[in-house]
C-alpha cells in the first residue's frame, strides 16, 4: 500500500515522498543488496529475489507496489509475461546494460512502466520509483478516469532520454532548456512549453522563450521574472501541479507575455521540478493543449516526465551557485579560444612550429634561487616544452608548482599567446577537480605559470605499480569527469586527456591539468590546418584524422584513460609506431578490457566501451551522463 509520508491533506498534489512495498529481482547478490539498501534508506519496505521463480513466489504471497527487475537476467521476459496475465497490474522498472537496448525494447513490449541503464544510478532510480508510486497513489482520484500504466504507453521514454542525453550543455543551459521544452510540448500535444530554472538567490524564474511552432531563426531570448508571479510562481509557491482550464479565468495568471507576443494562452499545465533532495529547482509550464484542456492523462504523462526534466535541468547548470551567475550559464556562448602547443604534432607541412628545448643545465642552476616571491626547491619533472619546479610562496607560506617554458619562450609571439591561453583557460575554470592557477609571469625571457602543487599523477601511479586498485581507478576517473564537465560547460575542449594530465593531490583526489590544447568547439588552432594534436593512445578517431572535434572527443580520450587505469595498458598498446596507433584508433575494434583484466566488472567494461565508440553519436553525449555511471560503479564498490 503506497503511503504519503508527508501527511498532506487529501485533494492536493503534494511533492512529499511516498513509500511503498517494493520487490528487487536481481541475480547478482552484491547489486541486489546495494539496490535494496538504497531503497530501504528512503523508507520503502524492500524484499528481494534472486530469480524470476523466487519473484513469482513473493508476488503470489502478497502484492507489491512496484518491481525493479534485471531485464538481462534469465527468465526476466517470462516473468513479465506472467505479470501481464495477473488481475492486478504491477508497475515494473526494468534495468538493462546500455549495450543491450534490445532487452529494453522487449521489456516495453511486455508492459514495463520505466527503465534504468546499468550500472544503475541510485539517484535516478529513487526518482523514477517515486514518480511511479505517485502516479499509482491517485491523490486526485484520476484513476477512475484513466489507468496510469495505460497512459504512459503513449510516450517513448528511451527516445526522450536519448534527446536529453544528446542535448549538450556545452553552449550554456539554453540548449538543454530548449530540448526539454520540445519534449514537453510534443509529449503533451501542446502549442508551447517552457521550463524555468529557479534562482533562489535572486528569487527569479529564468528560461528561454517558450517553444512552439517557431521559425528556425528564432533567437529564443531570455525570459526572467519574479518567482512569485504568474501561474509558474503559483506552482512553485504551492509546490504542486496546477491544471488550469482557462488562464484568463484565473487571477494568478500574468497576461504580460501574451500582450507582448500576440500569443493567446488558454489551458495551462504547470508543475514543479525537484532535485534528488526534494528541493524545487524549476518549473515546467505547458500551454494550450491542441485538443482541448489538459486531461488526467496529461497529468500522468507530465508527472512521469517531471523527474527526467528535473534531472536534466539540474545537470544543465553549475552546481556552485555562488561561483557563477545563473543567468550567464543560460545565455553564455562558448568562448572562441585558439589552440596551443600540442603533445604530438603530425603534419604534412614542410616546416613545423619551433619547439622550445630548455638548456638541461639551466633548471638545476635555478634551484635555491627566487622567481619574485617564489623560492625554487626542486624539479618535479622536465620535458621538451619546459620544466616544472616545486617552490615555496614566501608571502603566503605555501608550496606551489611552477611550470616554466624554455629559454626565450616569452619572446616568441606564438608561444607566448599559447602559454597565456593555457593560464587563462585554467583560471576561468576555478573548479575543485581542475588544477588551480595562482599566478603567471616572465623571468629572463621565459614564461612561467604558478599552480596548485600536486605531487603525483595517475600516470605516475601506473609507472610505479603497473595497475591501480579498482576503487581508486573509479575515483580518479570520476574526479577527472567532474573537471571535464566544468570545462565543457564553458565551451572548452581539452583535447589531451591522458593519465599524465590527471594530477593527484595529497588526499588522492584527481585534478585535470595541462589545458595547453584547450579550445572552443570547431575553432581553428594557432598551429595551422591539417595537423593532428593530442596523444595518440587516447585520441578519438576524428581527432586522429584531424577533423573538427567537439566535447565527445574528450569523452573518448577519458575512456582510453579509463581503459589504461583499469587494465594497466592503453587500448592499442601492442602497436609500436604512432601511425599504427592512429590507424587502429580509426578502424579497429577496441580490445575487450574484460579479456585483459578478467576481474573487471562487466558493467565497467560496458562503460569503457561506450566511451570508446568510433562514432561520436554512439558515445556518452555529456560528461555528466558518464559521471552518473561512474558514480553508480563507485556506489557498488562501497557496498562490497
Amino acid at each position: 500500500m503506497v503511503e504519503d509520508s508527508s501527511k498532506t491533506p487529501s485533494g492536493t498534489r503534494s511533492s512529499g515522498p511516498l513509500i511503498g512495498r517494493l520487490l528487487v529481482v536481481e541475480p547478482d547478490e552484491l547489486v541486489r543488496r546495494m539496490l535494496a539498501m538504497s531503497l530501504h534508506s528512503l523508507g520503502h519496505v524492500v524484499l528481494t529475489a534472486e530469480s524470476s521463480e523466487a519473484a513469482r513466489d513473493e508476488i503470489a504471497s502478497e502484492p507489491f507496489d512496484l518491481i525493479v527487475l534485471d531485464a538481462d537476467a534469465d527468465g526476466s521476459m517470462s516473468l513479465l509475461d506472467w505479470l501481464g496475465k495477473q488481475d492486478r497490474p504491477t508497475p515494473v522498472i526494468a534495468a538493462s546494460a546500455r549495450d543491450k537496448t534490445h532487452q529494453i525494447v522487449r521489456a516495453f513490449e511486455r508492459g514495463v512502466t520505466d527503465y534504468l541503464t546499468k550500472p544503475i544510478n541510485l539517484g535516478i532510480m529513487a526518482g523514477r520509483v517515486q514518480s511511479i508510486l505517485r502516479l499509482m497513489s491517485d491523490p486526485d482520484g484520476t484513476n477512475g478516469q484513466v489507468k496510469p500504466l495505460d497512459a504512459l504507453k503513449q510516450i517513448d521514454l528511451p527516445a526522450i532520454d536519448k534527446q536529453l542525453e544528446q542535448a549538450t550543455s556545452g553552449l550554456g543551459g539554453a540548449a538543454m532548456l530548449r530540448t526539454m521544452n520540445d519534449i514537453l510540448r510534443d509529449a503533451l500535444q501542446a502549442e508551447r512549453a517552457s521550463v524555468f530554472r529557479y534562482d533562489p538567490d535572486r528569487h527569479e524564474l529564468l528560461t528561454v522563450v517558450a517553444h512552439g511552432e517557431v521559425e528556425a531563426h528564432d533567437s529564443s531570448p531570455l525570459i526572467r521574472m519574479n518567482a512569485d508571479d504568474g501561474l509558474a510562481g503559483a506552482a512553485l509557491g504551492l509546490d504542486r501541479m496546477l491544471n488550469i482550464l482557462d488562464a484568463y479565468e484565473d487571477e494568478r495568471f500574468n497576461p504580460d507575455f501574451d500582450q507582448k507576443t500576440g500569443f493567446r494562452t488558454r489551458s495551462v499545465l504547470c508543475f514543479p521540478l525537484h532535485d534528488d533532495h526534494g528541493d524545487a529547482i524549476g518549473i515546467a509550464q505547458v500551454l494550450n493543449r491542441k485538443h482541448g484542456p489538459f486531461t488526467a492523462e496529461s497529468e500522468i504523462i507530465a508527472g512521469q516526465l517531471a523527474t527526467r526534466c528535473a534531472h536534466a535541468l539540474n545537470n544543465a547548470f553549475f552546481q556552485e551557485p555562488d561561483a557563477v551567475n545563473l543567468v550567464a550559464t543560460i545565455v553564455a556562448e562558448s568562448p572562441v579560444l585558439p589552440s596551443v602547443d600540442e603533445t604530438v604534432v603530425i603534419t604534412e607541412a614542410k616546416t613545423a612550429a619551433p619547439i622550445i628545448v630548455p638548456d638541461p643545465s639551466s633548471p638545476k642552476s635555478m634551484l635555491g634561487t627566487n622567481l619574485g616571491r617564489y623560492h625554487l626547491q626542486s624539479i618535479l619533472g622536465a620535458g621538451m616544452q619546459g620544466v616544472v619546479f616545486q617552490a615555496t610562496d614566501e608571502l603566503l607560506e605555501r608550496d606551489v608548482a611552477i611550470k616554466m617554458l624554455g629559454l626565450h619562450s616569452g619572446r616568441i609571439e606564438n608561444v607566448r599567446k599559447q602559454f597565456m591561453l593555457e593560464a587563462r583557460t585554467m583560471a576561468r575554470l576555478n573548479h575543485p577537480q581542475t588544477v588551480g592557477i595562482h599566478d603567471v609571469g616572465e623571468f629572463d625571457g621565459s614564461m612561467y605559470l604558478v599552480m596548485e602543487l600536486c605531487r603525483s599523477t595517475a600516470g605516475n601511479l601506473l609507472k610505479e605499480s603497473g595497475t591501480i586498485e579498482y576503487p581508486q581507478c573509479l575515483s580518479i576517473i570520476r574526479d577527472a569527469c567532474l573537471g571535464l564537465g566544468a570545462a565543457h560547460k564553458r565551451g572548452m575542449i581539452h583535447r589531451d586527456i591522458k593519465p599524465d594530465n590527471i594530477l593527484l593531490d595529497a588526499d588522492g583526489r584527481g585534478k585535470l591539468s595541462d589545458f595547453g590544447l584547450a579550445m572552443a568547439a570547431n575553432t581553428t588552432d594557432l598551429s595551422g590546418d591539417n595537423r593532428i594534436v593530442g596523444t595518440p593512445h587516447y585520441m578519438s578517431p576524428e581527432q586522429c584524422r584531424a577533423e573538427p572535434v567537439d566535447h565527445r572527443s574528450d569523452l573518448y580520450a577519458l575512456g582510453g584513460t579509463f581503459f589504461h587505469l583499469a587494465t594497466g595498458q592503453p587500448p592499442f598498446n601492442h602497436y609500436a609506431t604512432v601511425d599504427e596507433v592512429l590507424e587502429a584508433q580509426c578502424n579497429e575494434e577496441i580490445p575487450d578490457p574484460g579479456t585483459i583484466c578478467p576481474t573487471l566488472a562487466g558493467d565497467c567494461t560496458t562503460v569503457i566501451r561506450l566511451c570508446l565508440a568510433k562514432k561520436p553519436s554512439d558515445r556518452y553525449q555529456t560528461a555528466w551522463a558518464l559521471l552518473e555511471d561512474i558514480q553508480a560503479l563507485l556506489d557498488r564498490t562501497e557496498i562490497d
